[in-house]
């Protein structure tokens, strides 16, 4: 009881303050943009290698194995989904599958299980990433598959994994105050990303559309219970990965599926408003993934 506790208010109160500071700043939007470029160009790559590099590699390989067939299985699903429930709407087959897999699922993680549980996340998300950004180019029309691919390759969190397991591959010892400083810093990570998550929140009207509807039953209701029903047939049910993973089923649209409609759409407004509305929704949800996940 007290760690769920604990899990609610590690991710309630920095939410609180983000929407808390937004409601009285003017300059809300610069502060953001700011702080995303913090969190992923910095501390959460380091959140990453240090929960990785910690681990016996032959534990990371199997885990490895059991988050990126989940990945993929929950991403062959959800695009099946979409196209069947958007009518084959290309556009919208990209937030059905490109999924917030670090940004929220790492704090409700740690709050959860601790430090050891991250690099679960991060190997789920190195997935997921990829997969995002090699279809977009595809699935919004303009442009082409090396832009998706140049964009993989700009994304730190992907040099934090590989490094973290090459560390932990070739058993390299870190100097104890280097690897000290490495988790302290990157410790800072989930609660930035929640407080970032605040200060995007602006207009809770009209919250539930016709494409949000679709979105939530995507992303809540039918990959969720895929889930639920085929992880236990390779991953052991009581085991850190298929707890993180079930989490992973969970999350709305990747708040990048933004930033690639706007350079790949010409009128990106339909993506950016559906993953806003989906996100604000999913702090309403999470409460309930953590009390059930958190029973298990």
């Amino acid at each position: 009881m007290e760690r769920l506790a604990y899990a609610f208010l590690g991710l309630y109160i920095p939410l609180a303050i983000g929407i808390v500071y937004r409601k009285f700043s003017k300059n809300c939007y610069s502060t953001s943009r700011d702080l995303s470029r913090l969190v992923l160009y910095f501390f959460l790559p380091l959140l990453l290698f240090d929960s990785i590099s910690r681990k016996r590699f032959e534990a990371l390989v199997e885990d490895f194995f059991y988050m990126v067939s989940a990945a993929t299985v929950i991403a062959l699903i959800s695009i099946i989904a979409a196209l069947v429930v958007f009518r084959g709407e290309r556009e919208m087959v990209l937030p059905s599958t490109y999924l917030n897999a670090l940004y929220l699922p790492i704090p409700i993680a740690y709050t959860l299980w601790g430090p050891e549980s991250l690099y679960l996340a991060g190997f789920y998300a190195l997935v997921n990433t990829c997969l995002g950004n090699i279809s977009a180019p595809l699935l919004l029309v303009r442009g082409g598959i090396k832009r998706g691919i140049k964009r993989l390759f700009r994304f730190p969190p992907f040099y934090a994994v590989l490094l973290g397991m090459l560390v932990s591959a070739s058993k390299i010892q870190l100097p104890r105050a280097l690897g000290g400083l490495i988790a302290d810093l990157g410790r800072l990570a989930p609660y930035l990303a929640l407080i970032v998550l605040g200060l995007q929140a602006s207009d809770f009207r009209n919250i539930v559309d016709r494409d949000t509807r679709r979105i939530v039953i995507i992303r809540f209701v039918i990959s969720p219970l895929s889930a639920f029903m085929l992880f236990p047939l390779w991953i052991p049910v009581y085991s850190l990965a298929f707890k993180v993973a079930l989490i992973e089923s969970f999350m709305p649209p990747a708040v990048s599926n933004v930033i690639l409609a706007n350079e790949l759409m010409e009128k990106p407004e339909r993506i950016a408003n559906v993953v806003f509305k989906a996100t604000l929704l999913s702090t309403l949800i999470i409460p309930l993934l953590i009390v059930v996940v958190g029973s298990i």
